[in-house]
């Protein structure tokens, strides 16, 4: 019932590391100098070994050029109320000695099929390609000068000169986001674990998104990592032999341990209002949660870490619902086709069809999607990775995020501006993370195919994140990010 989605977002990003262009120095990293390079690290969440992290750099041609090869595969198993999933996403890059790339492809199966996303970089243009479900999809990036690329940030820091107290900062693509980020670079300090162990350095690398994202590096002066740490994520990734990598996973219900308690009494299922207080310590209430018509948001003074947030459902004339198709420039973003809401697909515009019928009010239409959303998937349960509006159709399978993104697609479809809300909501005996749609009619109203909620109750409560799913679905995470294992609610009212 609830998604898993949130979860696969933050896990790819944990596979998102930097590089960038050449630093004028003669210094070059362990993997630059001592090719074929390979490493092997666990990866723990909550403690809990959850998988693994392979790195692999070898030299190689390509167009003529010799280059390096860099290959990295990040695999992770996890358990939502007891069913598992395993999510694996691999990428290959080709650097120039200056560390320039020139091309990559990357593949990953969170949607539980396979996703490539291939890119070629020539005089600053990146042409990238993303085929899903055998259709493919193209853009152009242009790159500015000063831009680094994921990778081989390692590189950069160590010709730059580990030296305790050195900062940087550097402009960063990611080719994950399709979109440049700053990313602070800090040798914080240098230590020596124990006898056995090399002296490490331990380097900051501090990320402008989701609140900010800080992973922390302890390497060797050659740019070897030993340890990585990711105090938000509570994840940490741990060098080890290749064996050790291999061995099973532990037993780790992420859903589980992530529900958030409430303090105070519970609230019903259809509550028309709903008053809490939020503490989140190390965070900013405002920026974290949407404020719109139906929930309104307030700091407790100066304080950003701690508010209130105050929930009410509006009342709808259904008669004073625009009709579709709802054809204006500026809600056009949310009726177009995407690589996860397939609203362009001829099977989901007949089904959209079908179930509307010669219905023209959007506030009708939109009801009758979400009753037979919510009665047609009866196999609701957490095999699925992240599926697509497609993809649900047929299979009629999935929790919360394959309800939504298939409300959309068919809402989309019939010319309904729709789009996801992220957030918590009040399930029995917790708050758990959760997607849910929204669609517009006149005014944005948010809908419950997964509960079977016309209006989505007031104990979903909204995060502030962005409105359009990209090709990446990593923005899907970031109230994750910004709330996990930190949050605490009470009810006020």
């Amino acid at each position: 019932m609830f998604s898993k989605g949130f979860i696969i977002a933050f896990i790819l990003i944990i596979a998102l590391k930097f590089c960038g262009n050449a630093i004028a120095s003669d210094i070059k990293s362990i993997w630059m100098k001592n090719l074929p390079y390979e490493s092997w690290m666990n990866a723990t969440l909550m403690g809990v070994k959850v998988g693994y992290l392979h790195l692999y750099a070898d030299r190689t041609n390509y167009n003529g050029q010799n280059v390096l090869r860099v290959n990295s595969m990040m695999f992770s198993e996890i358990k939502r109320f007891g069913s598992s999933i395993q999510i694996t996403k691999t990428k290959m890059f080709y650097l120039k000695d200056d560390l320039n790339p020139v091309y990559f492809v990357s593949r990953s199966n969170e949607t539980g099929q396979e996703k490539v996303v291939e890119g070629v970089i020539s005089n600053g243009i990146a042409n990238i390609k993303t085929t899903l479900e055998g259709k493919t999809t193209e853009r152009q990036q242009k790159l500015s000068p000063n831009v680094i690329f994921a990778e081989a940030l390692e590189e950069i820091t160590v010709r730059k000169g580990l030296k305790v107290g050195n900062k940087f900062s550097l402009e960063v693509y990611s080719l994950d986001f399709f979109d440049t980020m700053k990313v602070d670079v800090h040798v914080a300090e240098k230590s020596k674990p124990d006898s056995s162990s090399p002296s490490l350095f331990g380097v900051d690398y501090t990320m402008n998104i989701m609140g900010g994202i800080t992973t922390r590096e302890w390497m060797t002066a050659d740019g070897d990592i030993y340890r990585m740490e990711m105090p938000k994520l509570v994840m940490s990734f741990v060098k080890v032999s290749k064996g050790e990598a291999m061995e099973e996973v532990g037993q780790l219900d992420l859903i589980l341990k992530t529900k958030i308690d409430l303090e105070g009494e519970k609230p019903k299922p259809g509550i028309q209002y709903l008053k809490v207080g939020i503490s989140l310590p190390e965070g900013n209430v405002i920026s974290t949660f949407a404020n719109n018509d139906r929930q309104k948001v307030y700091s407790s003074g100066s304080n950003i870490g701690q508010g209130t947030i105050e929930v009410s459902l509006n009342e709808i004339n259904e008669q004073s619902a625009i009709l579709r198709p709802a054809i204006r420039k500026d809600l056009s973003q949310y009726l177009e086709s995407s690589i996860y809401v397939q609203s362009d697909d001829p099977e989901i515009i007949a089904k959209a069809n079908e179930i509307a019928g010669s219905e023209k009010n959007t506030w009708k239409a939109a009801t009758k999607i979400c009753k037979w959303v919510n009665e047609s998937i009866k196999d609701k349960n957490y095999r699925v990775g992240f599926g697509t509006a497609k993809q649900t159709l047929k299979e009629l399978q999935g929790d919360c995020s394959e309800h939504t993104v298939l409300f959309i697609g068919l809402a989309r479809a019939l010319g309904i501006p729709a789009r996801i809300c992220t957030g918590i909501v009040f399930h029995r005996d917790a708050f758990y993370y959760h997607f849910w749609p929204e669609v517009y009619i006149g005014k944005w109203v948010s809908m419950e195919p997964t509960l079977g909620q016309l209006q989505a109750d007031a104990s979903h409560l909204q995060f502030n994140s962005k409105p359009m799913e990209t090709e990446s679905a990593l923005e899907l995470g970031e109230g994750v990010m910004r709330t996990m294992n930190r949050i605490r609610i009470t009810r006020l009212d």
